[in-house]
């Protein structure tokens, strides 16, 4: 396979990738019926992944725990955020995981994160971003054509990790450039800019 979606809702980049002419794997998400949080499946993830050839496992795991409102809401809302946690943690973990694979079957991946991201401090992705070849870029999401529903621009900051500097590099040099306003990203406008 071309790519492999893990967390990847909907499967927008599988539905990219065919119309790419790239071969896609499965969309491995609950929104297909595969629950990542689950010993079994990341058991039968990770079998897949060294069965398989994945060219790059494409990763964008829950955020709401390890965004920027992770922090504060860890300090104002404890209960909250330990619920967001516990239901983000056991799949966001896991991506570091096949992360770690793919790094050592010589292949790529790429993570999808709001920017700054708590995931990072999770023991799995800590040993993957000690490997040398490992890249990451902070992004706005303004410079890529990200608009709320009155067509105004959003500057949401996203980071991108990948295998190598390649995966990351289209998002290099994609800062707001400071020459328009910004539309709000808050409340619903914010769950439509994932």
């Amino acid at each position: 396979y071309d790519i492999v979606e893990l967390c990847g809702g909907v499967g927008r980049t599988s539905q990219i990738g065919v119309r790419r002419h790239l071969s896609t794997g499965p969309n491995l998400d609950l929104a297909t019926g595969v629950d990542l949080n689950t010993p079994v499946t990341q058991k039968l993830v990770l079998t897949f992944f060294f069965t398989n050839i994945v060219l790059a496992a494409i990763m964008a795991p829950v955020c709401t725990p390890y965004g920027p409102l992770g922090q504060f809401n860890m300090d104002a809302y404890p209960d909250a955020w330990d619920r967001s946690y516990n239901a983000a943690a056991p799949h966001g973990q896991f991506t570091g995981k096949v992360a770690k694979v793919q790094l050592k079957l010589k292949r790529h991946f790429f993570r999808e994160q709001p920017f700054p991201t708590m995931l990072d401090q999770e023991l799995e992705w800590k040993e993957v971003l000690e490997e040398p070849q490992v890249a990451q870029v902070v992004w706005d999401r303004c410079a890529t054509g990200l608009v709320n529903s009155r067509g105004q621009p959003i500057k949401k900051a996203s980071v991108a990790t990948g295998s190598e500097e390649r995966m990351v590099a289209p998002f290099r040099n994609c800062r707001c450039p400071g020459n328009h306003e910004h539309g709000e990203c808050r409340g619903n406008e914010a769950k439509l800019a994932q």
